[in-house]
């Protein structure tokens, strides 16, 4: 048996049990070997974080490496005035937005996160907005940090990959934070290529994917699920199959805000 999860005083471990055989081919034994689910979460979480880190340096990189090609051309050409309201428009929308993220976004974590995913979706062709009636400016001091970049990361990152393989000439991903009220909500939307209503109840599940062999793909989705539902909250989708999706997170600032019973996730498919 490999993989197979097991509780233990309350903890989720990965257990794997082998057979030991003789030279007659008899079973004389077993070995088994526990990993503790919640401390192997924590290390792909710190990887996928150091990821998005060098993958936000890299594309802010290349960013302004092109912009700074444009600015040398406009001057090569003579055309220093061009070149002056280039630079003014670059530093009125980057100082805009920074001051948007800084006044709504407060938290460093969570707005450095963000502004490396505009740089990453700038690169890749990919227009993403952040709604300007966004604020997330009551987070809870026991609301991981970490747990909320998994839970914004992956959901981008799959409406990133949804929209790259739509064939559409306007690629558009669109995210919305709000703590208003008694709970967090984060909402990712796509036009992407839509989900299958025949698979809309696996998305969720560990290692089911629709890319084909790649490396590291069915884990994000899991991931989210299992970072929400330890901070107490549920995840919904509505899919319109080759118009887009939208994710919606809901995540009570303080346990016991929400019904215990409520479910992980639940599909709206149209």
């Amino acid at each position: 048996e490999y993989d197979r999860e097991f509780t233990i005083f309350g903890e989720i471990f990965l257990v794997n049990r082998i057979p030991i055989f003789n030279k007659k081919d008899e079973v004389i034994g077993a070995v088994a070997s526990f990993r503790n689910k919640s401390e192997l979460s924590n290390l792909i979480q710190e990887l996928s974080h150091v990821k998005a880190y060098a993958e936000g340096l890299r594309a802010q990189t290349h960013e302004y490496s092109n912009r700074l090609y444009t600015l040398l051309g406009l001057i090569q050409l003579g055309s220093y005035k061009e070149a002056i309201d280039f630079i003014s428009r670059e530093v009125d929308v980057a100082q805009g937005f920074i001051s948007f993220l800084m006044k709504e976004i407060p938290d460093p974590i969570i707005a450095g996160f963000i502004l490396g995913k505009v740089s990453l979706a700038s690169e890749l062709k990919i227009y993403l907005t952040i709604e300007r009636d966004s604020s997330f400016r009551d987070l809870p001091e026991e609301i991981s940090r970490d747990t909320l970049v998994t839970i914004i990361g992956n959901l981008v990152n799959n409406a990133f990959d949804a929209v790259r393989e739509n064939g559409k000439v306007e690629k558009r991903v669109s995210l919305f934070l709000t703590d208003l009220g008694k709970d967090l909500i984060i909402e990712i939307e796509d036009n992407g290529k839509g989900i299958n209503n025949s698979i809309s109840e696996q998305i969720f599940q560990n290692g089911f994917s629709t890319k084909n062999r790649q490396s590291n793909s069915g884990i994000g989705l899991s991931l989210v699920k299992e970072a929400i539902a330890g901070l107490g909250g549920y995840i919904t989708f509505s899919s319109n199959e080759g118009e887009g999706t939208i994710f919606t997170v809901v995540i009570p600032k303080h346990r016991g805000c929400l019904n215990e019973s409520e479910t992980q996730y639940r599909s709206v498919n149209s």
